[in-house]
């Protein structure tokens, strides 16, 4: 009785709604999901736009201090390496961080930092 009416595929009709489970699609082309470290909980989603923009604002400013540090002399010497550094520095440290977390799908979590293994962050004195 392999050959049965209740064997073979059908469909349903136009009133009948199939029951499907949806599969979630990735929102956008360029995003990857994000694990935390840690507790492998999902953290979001990572572009490459915040990083990329953050680079090429980042290596100008500190192609901007390593001039000031060569060709100037005086206040602005100090001034402009001061802001090609700090600044540029910092802007490649945020896309350094956006893009490993985008290459390899693990980002640093929310409220981890400083935490020791097995401390669950909560304050037990004022119970």
């Amino acid at each position: 009785m392999s050959d049965s009416w209740q064997d073979s595929d059908f469909s349903f009709g136009y009133m009948e709604i199939e029951n499907k489970e949806k599969v979630p699609e990735a929102s956008k082309r360029f995003h990857r999901s994000v694990y935390g470290k840690e507790s492998g909980k999902y953290l979001g989603e990572q572009g490459l736009f915040f990083p990329l923009f953050c680079l090429i604002f980042g290596f100008p400013l500190i192609g901007v201090g390593i001039f000031a540090v060569v060709t100037l002399q005086g206040d602005g010497q100090v001034v402009l390496s001061g802001i090609g550094f700090c600044f540029g520095g910092f802007c490649n440290f945020l896309a350094g961080i956006g893009l490993l977390a985008y290459f390899t799908g693990v980002g640093p979590e929310k409220g981890m930092m400083g935490r020791l293994r097995g401390d669950d962050g909560w304050d037990d004195y004022y119970e």
